[in-house]
């Protein structure tokens, strides 16, 4: 017992009083609303999900389908680049055309060369019709000491001729594919140079034995 204070002894002495039981039946029924309620809502509200997952780039990833978590979309990365991946097939796809490409440049080279070119032949081609004037040749001349098959570039005003002379099995991808139309247009002239040559000669041989008659 406490001897200090006798209320607290008699509050101790007491049963707990009980709630009435409508107000128990009245705070039951309100939280069986509220929940009610909640549920409603949270069924009415439109899904958070996009219907259709728009891809985007993100580090080396491609964002493709949504990736449902609690009720949001999340985005699920691609393992490889879509991108990326095409890049190294074309990468592929084009070594090996590229060699085949250079082959039959060689065996071109070999073809025009036993045609015993007795000076440079040139085409033009690719004329930019500017001030001034340039263009691209595919010519067969002499580099380093040996006729070779050869893409240059010249223009108008240009004195000491074609600039740039390299050999089309050396030339950038581009180069060698743009001159293949002219390949044709070279052989022709290759073979009216050499008709056009033996008048030429003629008259060199008349000449000079004109002149070893004199000497």
């Amino acid at each position: 017992m406490n001897t200090i204070c006798p209320q607290a002894n008699q509050n101790l002495s007491q049963p707990p009083k009980r709630e009435p039981c409508c107000l128990s039946r009245r705070r039951g029924f309100l939280i069986f609303a509220v929940a009610f309620w909640i549920c409603q809502f949270s069924s009415s509200q439109p899904s958070l999900q996009p219907k259709t997952a728009i891809p985007y780039s993100q580090g080396e990833g491609t964002i493709s389908q949504p990736l449902l978590i609690k009720g949001f979309a999340m985005p699920v990365s691609r393992p490889k680049n879509e991108l990326d991946e095409r890049s190294r097939n074309a990468d592929k796809s084009l070594a090996q055309r590229y060699d085949q490409l250079t082959q039959l440049w060689v065996d071109a080279e070999k073809r025009l060369k036993a045609l015993k070119v007795a000076h440079d032949v040139s085409v033009t081609y690719n004329h930019s019709e500017g001030f001034p004037d340039d263009w691209e040749l595919l010519l067969v001349t002499k580099y380093q000491g040996q006729w070779r098959l050869c893409h240059a570039f010249d223009c108008d005003g240009q004195e000491e001729g074609p600039t740039h002379v390299q050999p089309i099995v050396e030339c950038p991808a581009e180069i060698r594919v743009n001159a293949v139309p002219q390949l044709r247009r070279l052989h022709q002239r290759i073979v009216e140079s050499k008709e056009e040559f033996v008048s030429k000669v003629d008259e060199a041989i008349k000449e000079l034995a004109q002149i070893n008659s004199e000497i």
